[in-house]
């Protein structure tokens, strides 16, 4: 499992994503929910860390997944535009984006899709509606704002 987690510098969830977790988590408040793509190894950062990041589970799991969830998936990153997602965003206390890699998936499980996960993974320093709050090589933390 260390191999697949990544005790050291590389693997799922390494050292440095897991300092840069513990890092970042000192300026998120606890009861904001934190969006990620757990294909990333932020999966982890839930049960390590205690983050509370909205997805869990490695995969995107369509079946009896919500609409909301869908939206969020699909399409925060067009909350400046999109009514629907600042609804959802609002309503589930959602307030940080946690990225631990880049859209391409290098360093992430094999069941990693960007399609699956584009709304988030496509957000950048230069999207409108978030700001970067900490960054270390492909890492980012952005808080959402209005």
């Amino acid at each position: 499992m260390d191999e697949l987690i990544g005790s050291g510098d590389a693997g799922i969830y390494s050292i440095n994503e897991k300092a840069f977790v513990a890092r970042v988590l000192e300026e998120v408040d606890n009861d904001s929910v934190i969006v990620n793509c757990p294909d990333d190894g932020s999966a982890f950062a839930y049960a390590d860390d205690d983050a509370n990041v909205l997805y869990r589970r490695n995969y995107a799991d369509a079946k009896g997944e919500s609409l909301d969830s869908k939206i969020i998936r699909h399409n925060l990153k067009n909350i400046a535009t999109n009514e629907s997602v600042q609804s959802i965003v609002e309503r589930w206390n959602i307030r940080y984006v946690l990225q631990l890699t880049y859209s391409d998936g290098k360093g992430a499980f094999h069941t990693y899709k960007l399609d699956d996960w584009d709304g988030i993974q496509l957000i950048n320093d230069s999207t409108e509606g978030f700001r970067l709050v900490e960054q270390e090589g492909d890492m980012r933390l952005y808080e959402i704002i209005e």
